[in-house]
Formats: C-alpha cells, sequence, structure tokens
C-alpha cells in the first residue's frame, strides 16, 4: 500500500527507493547549503581539495553547495536512485560530474580529497533500530567510503544512525572538532542514544602503511601455520584465513 500511495502522490524517487536493495536513506529530501558549519569546517581543513565525492547527492543540491565551498576542486556526485540522477544532471556544471552509485563505478576515480556522506546511512524508524537498520549494513558502507579517501584526506560522516567512530580503527584517523547539530544517533546496539565524537575525520597520512603492513603481518603467519600443518597435521578442523585474519585484527585492535 505504501508504494501504491507513493505512485498516486507522484513521489517515483521514494517508489524506486523503496524497491531497491541497496538503498540506505528512501526520502531524498535535501537543499543548497543545508549544513553550512559543516561544509565550512571541511573547506577550511582541505584548502586545496582537487576531488570531492558527495555520496547519496541526490537531486544534486549538494553538489552545487560543494562546488562553491572548494572553488579548485571536481565534484562527483553519486546516486544509487536514476530518477534523483535524472534531476540532478540538470543542475551540472564544468566541474560537476553524476554518476550511478556503484562500487565498480566508483573505484575507477581513484580515490577523493573529500568524502561527503550527509542523512545518507541512516533509518527514519525511531524503535527497533537494529531491526530495520543493523550497524553491520552502516559499517560495510562506512569502511567501504572511508577506502576511497586518499590519506590527508577527509570524510564527513553526518545525520547517520550510527556513529563513524565505532566503526572505524582509532589508528586510521583524527576527528576535526565541527559544532553541529545531530539527529538521533545509536551504538551498535541500535538502542543505547550516544554523541558523535565528530562527523569530520582526517585520514592519516600514516593509515595506509600501517594497514599494509598489518596486513602482510597476518598473510606471513598465515603462511606459516598452513606449513605446519603440513607436516604436523592434527585432529583439529582446518582453521580459515578469514578466522585468522578476523582474529589477528581483534588482537591488534
Amino acid at each position: 500500500m505504501g508504494i501504491i500511495r507513493k505512485i498516486r502522490r507522484g513521489n517515483f524517487a521514494k517508489v524506486v527507493a523503496s524497491l531497491h536493495p541497496g538503498c540506505h536513506q528512501v526520502p531524498s529530501k535535501t537543499a543548497l547549503n543545508r549544513y553550512p558549519e559543516i561544509f565550512a569546517a571541511a573547506a577550511a581543513a582541505a584548502p586545496y581539495a582537487r576531488r570531492i565525492l558527495s555520496f547519496g547527492c541526490s537531486t544534486g543540491e549538494e553538489c552545487v553547495t560543494l562546488a562553491d565551498y572548494f572553488p579548485a576542486a571536481q565534484i562527483v556526485g553519486a546516486d544509487i536512485n536514476p530518477v534523483n540522477l535524472l534531476t540532478a544532471m540538470r543542475r551540472g556544471g564544468d566541474r560537476i560530474r553524476y554518476v550511478y552509485a556503484s562500487d565498480r563505478l566508483l573505484n575507477r576515480f581513484g580515490g577523493f580529497d573529500a568524502v561527503f556522506c550527509m542523512a545518507v546511512l541512516r533509518t527514519p524508524k525511531q524503535d527497533h533500530i537494529a531491526e530495520h537498520y543493523p550497524f553491520e549494513r552502516f559499517a560495510e558502507r562506512a569502511h567501504y567510503l572511508e577506502s576511497l579517501v586518499r590519506p590527508g584526506g577527509l570524510l564527513v560522516i553526518h545525520n547517520a544512525t550510527y556513529r563513524f567512530s565505532d566503526a572505524a580503527p582509532s589508528f586510521a584517523y583524527e576527528a576535526i572538532p565541527v559544532a553541529a547539530n545531530h539527529n538521533n544517533v545509536y551504538l551498535p546496539d541500535g538502542m543505547t542514544e550516544a554523541k558523535p565524537e565528530s562527523c569530520i575525520f582526517r585520514k592519516r597520512l600514516a593509515a595506509a602503511g600501517v594497514g599494509f603492513v598489518r596486513e602482510q603481518a597476518i598473510l606471513q603467519e598465515w603462511e606459516k601455520i598452513k606449513i605446519r600443518k603440513k607436516h604436523c597435521p592434527t585432529k583439529h578442523p582446518q582453521q580459515t584465513a578469514g578466522e585468522l585474519t578476523s582474529r589477528e585484527y581483534q588482537r591488534d585492535s
């Protein structure tokens, strides 16, 4: 009945979003300069940004706004809703490009100096939060978005259901203070309300190197275990690389 009601009201963007399994936020409400204090703080923290991603750009107002705050940057607007993208393309310019929000397409850009994700990774539900929008779903997208940020770049996640600081490795980012109002934000249990540390995070320059070194150490340890098991078989079930990796990350975190 909800979809039929949206069709009758002409809310075709919401209809498409409701039917898309990868959509996080169904409503596509947006506006020009919607978060001026956050945009200004990000521009001050990354004045020389050259490539910026607006993830969940909706109908393009955020991209137009970012083009004003970052006059030297190329702006990439990505949305999973094709109806929104058709509207956004009318707001294009020499420095704004709109693409479908698929990982394959975004990976081709080779990294961004700033990634904005504003009021996207959330649910409008007020109860049974974890059932409607589990923390694992938020964390998966948050980890992917942070992988798109170049070392020294910014990740801006605002008005999300959960805190980025609960999903991110502490060694990889530093929070940049900014005065901003937040909607209801929860701990990973989806029940306990929490206050975000910030909504702007800078990727540490050494983060990529630390992650690489740790990953190589895990792989080397796994190779040693395989060699030992080959020469000294046991009755225990064989341990998988995924299990080893998970345990090692938990131990190092």
